[in-house]
């Protein structure tokens, strides 16, 4: 299966945001609930801090703005989704190397198992022939 990274400027292109808006959404883990949101930073109110989760009931995602508390989209909305998305990216690419590293591990270990025992025929065989000589 083929993994297609994407670039910054291809997340925010697919998202309609803009890398300035993508850095202004933060992943928060809730650790009472243990549920995922983000954190947005409003662009026309220094310090104001927005909230977009995922609403179960309704199967969507919500944000505490003025435009998302009236039902109508917002670019939030759009950033937590493209940080969403680069963060489970990161998260694959890191699954990606650990299980490669895995299997370099599982390889060398086999090559390692079988050294050790052409090894120990080798010793075999060597005791075998220190034998015959004495004999």
């Amino acid at each position: 299966m083929t993994f297609n990274l994407k670039t910054e400027a291809e997340i925010c292109e697919h998202f309609h945001v803009t890398p300035e808006q993508l850095d202004k959404a933060t992943r928060v883990l809730d650790c009472h609930t243990g549920k995922v949101f983000y954190q947005v930073q409003s662009q026309s109110e220094p310090g104001k801090v927005y909230e977009v989760q995922y609403n179960a009931e309704y199967k969507r995602l919500t944000c505490t703005c003025l435009a998302g508390e009236a039902g109508f989209g917002c670019w939030h909305r759009r950033a937590a989704l493209a940080a969403m998305y680069e963060y489970r990216q990161q998260e694959n690419l890191q699954a990606r190397r650990e299980a490669e590293e895995d299997a370099q591990r599982r390889a060398q270990a086999a090559v390692d198992q079988r050294m050790e025992e052409l090894y120990r025929q080798r010793e075999e065989a060597a005791k075998l022939e220190a034998f015959h000589l004495l004999a």
